[in-house]
């Protein structure tokens, strides 16, 4: 029966929320406990229309066909989080985020001085006062608050490599 309700109310969020990108405000950003890829992140809020971001990216292993991606989102529904949609990609972290969230990802790597390829390489990659610039994102999301979890799982070990759990505001 919860499950049944679960799933009316995800459809229901589906129907009546408008799907676009106006405004996209990350509210909340953190990483499990200790992953082997480490990415730290803070975020300005400038007149509520966008953010700047400094972040830090540090890899002892390339990120790229050699893990598994979950990417898996929730939309509030007033005080629960209902299932919108889960994405994998066995192909890795690079082929989720280019084929969903295209030239948003690819200027992401362009930033912090990476070419545009995967797999992402190892090493410690940063951004200051970078400003993304989301309306390119490929991937809609409703307007609201929309809880995003991305895990990367190593293929070969299947230890869990890194993952983030954000919420997000579309306005």
């Amino acid at each position: 029966m919860l499950l049944r309700t679960i799933y009316l109310v995800s459809v229901l969020a589906i129907i009546c929320f408008q799907f676009s990108l106006e405004v996209l405000l990350f509210s909340q950003f953190e990483t499990c406990e200790d992953p082997l890829i480490k990415f730290k992140a803070t975020f300005k809020t400038i007149n509520d229309k966008y953010q700047i971001f400094n972040a830090t990216y540090t890899a002892p292993i390339p990120n790229g066909e050699n893990l598994r991606a979950k990417f898996l989102a929730k939309v509030q529904v007033g005080s629960i989080w209902a299932p919108l949609f889960m994405l994998e990609e066995e192909r890795g972290m690079c082929a989720l985020a280019e084929k969903h969230i295209g030239p948003v990802f690819n200027e992401l790597l362009r930033s912090a001085a990476m070419m545009p390829t995967c797999p992402i390489p190892k090493g410690t990659h940063i951004w200051r006062n970078y400003k993304p610039s989301m309306e390119q994102m490929r991937l809609q999301l409703p307007s609201g608050k929309v809880r995003i979890n991305i895990k990367g799982i190593e293929k070969s070990s299947g230890k869990l490599a890194f993952c983030l759990d954000t919420i997000v505001v579309n306005k």
